[in-house]
């Protein structure tokens, strides 16, 4: 069982198609069913941080900040994140911008899907589950991102290699 064909696809599995069942992901469609009444903003960008590359991605956001400056950025930490990130050499050169917010556990991830346009990150299951909020999804090509090369073929999904073009 699998929870969708991309799913079913992200691995070379042992066995027939024929035998490979599309069960869908009952926590996705729950929560997607949760925050349907929030409507998508085209100008909410959500980043998904990345334990380990915390740091490139604050910089890519801040290189592209100018790019960006009409959106709203949410970047959603990741739970081993939350004692760290504000070590990063980026964190509080990206506090100067009012347009940015960090969200630790305040808010739930698919509330944050549900009402992004654009969700941003490099090899996270979120970006994946993003997919499900209809958010265009840019991958990052940092480290990692190979993981997900099964979604490049995804007409969402974007790889992102120097400038934003959103």
């Amino acid at each position: 069982y699998v929870w969708e064909e991309f799913w079913g696809n992200s691995a070379v599995l042992p066995i027939k198609k024929d035998n490979i069942v599309e069960f869908g992901n009952r926590h996705i469609i729950n929560q997607n069913k949760v925050f349907s009444k929030f409507k998508q903003e085209k100008n909410n960008l959500l980043v998904i941080s990345q334990p380990g590359l915390t740091d490139e991605i604050f910089k890519i956001i801040l290189d592209n900040i100018n790019v960006l400056s009409d959106f709203n950025i949410y970047i959603k930490l990741h739970p081993m994140e939350f004692n760290q990130y504000k070590k990063s050499k980026y964190y509080n050169q990206l506090l100067n911008y009012s347009n940015v917010l960090y969200i630790e556990n305040n808010q739930s991830i698919y509330k944050l899907m549900s009402k992004s346009k654009y969700c941003i990150g490099v090899y996270s299951t979120s970006i994946i589950e993003s997919l499900y909020f209809n958010c265009k999804v840019y991958l990052l090509d940092l480290p990692g991102v190979e993981m997900l090369k099964f979604l490049f073929t995804n007409e969402n999904v974007t790889l992102l290699k120097g400038e934003f073009k959103l």
